[in-house]
């Protein structure tokens, strides 16, 4: 699956690769943005060569209509032959990228998506049942635009009147995106044949008001809010510029995460395909003891707040500390970028998605693939609590993790830790699963449910299979995202065959059949047919009647092989045997080859 966002100025899709990891490709649209959702997608599409009909999850900007909005991405992207299976919120995928949706955690967080042109702020409130509700949202004109203006207001006296508004504003985007590359501290561009010097320091003295600006806005919005964020996740290009992660730490006292901002929404679009059920509400949460009983309704919105939307903040006074010396063109810029007030829409009562974007409402119904001794139950709407109140959960890895073999089967057994009742347990199947159980799950496991039945069965096949398991305790947070992860290697296939014996005019003829529940290469065998009472345990305690040669066997298709049995009296066996026993010796995936039975090898 791909994932594409698209940016005002930049747009971005990515698809992991063989090793695991997100590979990103980045379009520049250029500086009035791309000419219409179609022409981004496909030039989105065009960059990683996606084949036709391949699919894709979309990012949506809150509060975006027309070219970008949801149905217009939609549009444009099945009109590139592309299949649209997931669409989510911007804030909710940076949500997904730093793994702030844990199952068992109540949290609240809030993100600080600054690019090109905004910096966009939206307050998430994480519930327990990975419920994730955009409670709040606001637009600001503090993007990468306003701080080339700043930038250029703040060059070498001249340098404007020299070079004109326009080329000084480039300059600028040259300059900080020059600084913004690790380990530069001081940067030279060449200007009609001259060097503009500029270092980190001038930097932050001309970008001082904005993010001053950026600061009062996050303090604003997080008091609003009625449980306050504890962590600020970093989004966008120029969320990445060095140092803002210290500025905000210094500035509010909260935890900030900076883990490749820029392609943080992009990322979160990746990890949807493995995420199982993710539900996304906008608004405030709702309150059981609000509504009469077998009716719940959300109470009117926040103010000013459309759900799924930013609320648009018009743009301050100039800050600068040269604003006479401001080209005119950015300050006409940025006085017409500042969006007008977005309308506050009636409440709604319907049980599905309430935000633009959100991915596919999922019921509370357990889902497929359930172990024995699990006990996963999603709850009801709340509002999340405090994150050290008591009775939150916090999720603590487990010791002494490991998994037992059991044919298709894995006894998963751990180490509870002090106060823990529940776990949860998730896993993929990296190859080889077993038909009718689910290649990936995602379960809370009863601690009184593990002691009953001796661990935790997982019908899994055989394939290796990636464990993580974390304990869910209740009180101060330790390691809220913490699990141990544990990597069951693949066991062999198992080929199982059973011989039968037809008489016939011409005599008598074996028939060998051959089955796998995978799909595997089989090695080239030798059927041996021996007589007495004991069972041939090599070619040499019989007669080689047969040479099977290596083929490939298709899951659950029967392999059947006939050829003439010669005469025998008594008891006789047929037998196989590798025709090559030191390289299937030698080969960790040779299909481990096997009779149904012992007592059917027996033929007279």
């Amino acid at each position: 699956m791909y994932g594409i966002d698209i940016g005002h100025r930049y747009g971005r899709i990515a698809r992991r690769g063989e090793d695991g990891r997100p590979g990103v490709a980045t379009v520049a649209f250029g500086p009035d943005g791309p000419d219409t959702a179609a022409a981004a997608v496909t030039a989105l599409a065009d960059a990683r060569d996606v084949p036709s009909q391949d699919a894709v999850a979309l990012a949506l900007p809150l509060g975006e209509d027309g070219e970008r909005g949801e149905g217009a991405l939609r549009r444009a992207a099945e009109g590139a032959g592309l299949t649209v299976v997931h669409t989510i919120a911007e804030p909710v995928a940076v949500a997904l990228h730093y793994r702030a949706v844990v199952e068992g955690t109540n949290r609240t967080v809030l993100v600080f998506d600054q690019g090109a042109t905004t910096l966009d702020l939206a307050v998430l409130a994480v519930a327990h049942d990975r419920t994730v509700r955009i409670v709040d949202a606001e637009r600001h004109p503090l993007g990468g635009d306003h701080w080339d203006a700043a930038i250029a207001a703040g060059l070498p006296g001249g340098t404007i009147a020299d070079l004109g508004p326009d080329e000084a504003l480039a300059l600028a985007g040259r300059l900080r995106r020059a600084l913004g590359a690790p380990g530069q501290d001081v940067v030279t561009e060449p200007v009609r044949e001259a060097g503009v010097p500029f270092d980190r320091e001038t930097l932050e003295r001309c970008v001082r008001p904005l993010r001053e600006r950026a600061r009062r806005a996050v303090a604003d919005l997080s008091t609003r809010t009625a449980s306050p964020p504890d962590t600020i996740l970093l989004a966008g290009g120029l969320a990445a510029t060095p140092g803002t992660d210290e500025w905000l730490e210094s500035a509010l006292g909260l935890q900030v995460r900076c883990e490749d901002p820029a392609h943080a929404v992009v990322n979160g679009l990746l990890h949807l395909a493995d995420f199982g059920a993710l539900r996304v509400r906008s608004g405030p949460a709702r309150h059981r003891h609000d509504a009469p009983t077998g009716h719940r309704e959300d109470p009117e919105p926040l103010s000013g707040v459309r759900p799924g939307g930013p609320r648009a903040r018009p743009a301050a006074p100039p800050e600068d500390p040269e604003p006479s010396s401001r080209p005119a063109e950015a300050q006409r810029s940025r006085a017409e970028q500042a969006p007008g007030p977005a309308p506050t829409p009636e409440p709604s009562d319907g049980p599905g998605p309430e935000a633009p974007g959100a991915s596919a409402s999922f019921s509370d119904e357990p889902r497929a693939g359930r172990a024995p001794g699990s006990d996963r139950r999603a709850s009801d709407d709340s509002a999340p609590q405090a994150p050290d109140a008591p009775g939150v959960l916090h999720a603590v890895p487990v010791d002494e993790l490991q998994a037992i073999r059991r044919g298709s089967h894995l006894l998963v057994l751990w180490a509870w830790p002090p106060g823990s009742r529940t776990a949860r347990v998730r896993w993929r199947v990296e190859g080889g699963g077993v038909a009718g159980a689910p290649d990936t799950g995602d379960i809370r496991c009863l601690h009184r449910a593990y002691q009953h039945d001796g661990g935790l069965n997982l019908r899994v096949g055989r394939g290796a299979v990636t464990l993580t398991v974390e304990a869910l305790v209740a009180g101060p947070a330790v390691d809220c995202e913490g699990s141990s992860a544990l990597l069951v290697d693949a066991e062999p296939p198992v080929v199982e065959y059973e011989p039968s014996v037809r008489r016939r005019l011409g005599g008598r003829t074996a028939i060998v059949t051959f089955t796998c529940d995978t799909g595997c290469e089989l090695p080239a065998l030798r059927i041996v047919h021996g007589a007495g009472h004991y069972r041939p345990s090599s070619p040499a305690e019989g007669t080689v009647v047969h040479d099977l040669p290596a083929q490939r066997i298709t899951a659950r298709v029967p392999l059947r092989v006939e050829f003439p049995l010669p005469p025998a009296r008594g008891t006789s066996w047929l037998v196989c045997f590798p025709a090559h026993p030191d390289h299937a010796a030698d080969s960790d995936t040779a299909p481990d080859v096997r009779p149904t039975a012992l007592h059917r090898l027996r033929v007279t």
